[in-house]
């Protein structure tokens, strides 16, 4: 008995760590570029605390004599072991290797940690996890944009008061508040169809998200909302009527969204202007076409090295003078753009390759398993392909949206694993 106490509480103190780490970076007290040229810089400090994480993760798999099940599952995928084993070879060409090193290190061990939550705790579970972390999270953006606004208010043009919270930026914000936003309305589904006792508690957090979007002033948060909700809504009537529906249905579902998507497109200036945005996506459009004509065209099949290109602070100051921007270039604001720059083309696809397969799987699951929190997995990928369109989540700036990604994909592949 005391055996089990004490390892129930190894792997809370591991779950919360693996946390803390993930959204470490993205947090408004911690540099956005760290120094990685000094041994006992808060870089490496940070490297000695993954390590020690994945450790203890090794020893907790041991002495549930779970590490060869878990190692089996790894060796399935293959498109994960070989961008991987591609983003360690950029060090061999980065243009900064102690910047790759610090990234990769991370990447690496974002990796393993997101599969161990995948495996260990399954798809319901999962959510449980995102539902309690997103409430820490909420719950600590309102007070620090309350109560420390020197810190998590941004000021001046063009941010004009919006509340970046707990985070490094007002977008960062949005986004992964509206992901959390994304939990808290499933749970609040789920609530109502089973008699919760925790229905008010999902309600609360499912409020107060909104509200937090509402003042970070992000265009992409109030979009990637709307999209979330109706997505969610959309596919909870499918499961109510699933058993009704006809070809006919799917192929008239598809001709209305194709006609949406072309309304959409043709009145893009208006519906963006609707959230103060212009069609070039506030200059980033013009930024892109930069970096592929001027960055990524020079070396354009294995990019400038993991994580490397944008720790240089004369290469950040050149792009802003090359868009013409009155704030820093910090970031390639897309993460698939981020990606081509570290990894070029050949990294790029391994990663098209990772992100194509979840779609695929999340689809498989939602069509095979008719359940309120088998949503997720799918409205999750509509997430991570929206939120990177405008900004760079993909192991830019954090590791959380890329560790939740590994984690539905082990949770969902043990659990198709079992079955079969």
């Amino acid at each position: 008995m005391r055996q089990e106490i004490v390892y129930s509480k190894t792997k809370l103190n591991i779950l919360v760590l693996i946390l803390f780490l993930s959204t470490l970076r993205s947090s408004v007290f911690w540099p956005l570029y760290v120094n990685t040229d000094a041994l006992f810089s808060a870089a490496w400090i940070e490297i000695s605390a993954w390590i020690l994480l994945t450790v203890f993760i090794i020893r907790a798999l041991k002495k549930e004599d779970s590490l060869q099940e878990f190692v089996a599952l790894w060796r399935k995928e293959i498109f994960l072991l070989v961008f991987l084993s591609f983003s360690i070879l950029s060090l061999f060409w980065s243009i900064s290797f102690s910047a790759s090193l610090y990234r990769i290190s991370i990447l690496l061990m974002s990796t393993i940690a997101g599969a161990y939550i995948g495996y260990l705790y399954g798809s319901e579970r999962l959510l449980n996890i995102l539902f309690w972390f997103g409430a820490i999270i909420v719950i600590l953006s309102f007070e620090f944009s309350l109560v420390l606004p020197e810190f998590s208010v941004m000021s001046g043009w063009p941010y004009n008061g919006a509340w970046r919270g707990m985070f490094w930026h007002r977008n960062h914000l949005g986004a992964i508040i509206a992901l959390f936003n994304l939990v808290f309305i499933i749970r609040l589904l789920k609530s109502l169809q089973g008699g919760s006792s925790l229905l008010g508690l999902d309600v609360f957090f499912y409020i107060i998200s909104l509200v937090l979007i509402y003042f970070a002033k992000s265009a992409a948060g109030y979009i990637l909302t709307i999209v979330l909700n109706l997505s969610v809504l959309t596919l909870i009537l499918w499961l109510r009527y699933v058993s009704r529906i006809k070809s006919v249905h799917y192929f008239a579902f598809l001709g209305i969204a194709i006609l949406g998507v072309i309304l959409v497109l043709s009145n893009l200036e208006f519906i963006l202007g609707i959230f103060n945005r212009t069609p070039n996506l506030t200059g980033r459009i013009p930024m892109w076409d930069i970096l592929l004509k001027n960055v990524v065209y020079y070396n354009p099949w294995v990019g400038y090295g993991f994580g490397a290109i944008w720790t240089f602070e004369s290469f950040r100051i050149g792009m802003q003078h090359a868009v013409g921007w009155s704030f820093p270039v910090l970031i390639g604001d897309n993460g698939f753009m981020d990606i081509l720059l570290h990894v070029g083309l050949i990294g790029l696809i391994l990663f098209l390759a990772i992100w194509v397969k979840m779609w695929v799987i999340s689809i498989r699951n939602i069509l095979s398993r008719h359940e309120i929190q088998e949503i997720f997995p799918l409205v999750f990928m509509i997430f991570t392909l929206l939120a990177n369109i405008t900004f760079s989540l993909f192991l830019e700036t954090e590791s959380f949206v890329w560790l939740t990604m590994i984690a539905v994909l082990f949770a969902l592949k043990k659990s198709q694993s079992r079955v079969a």
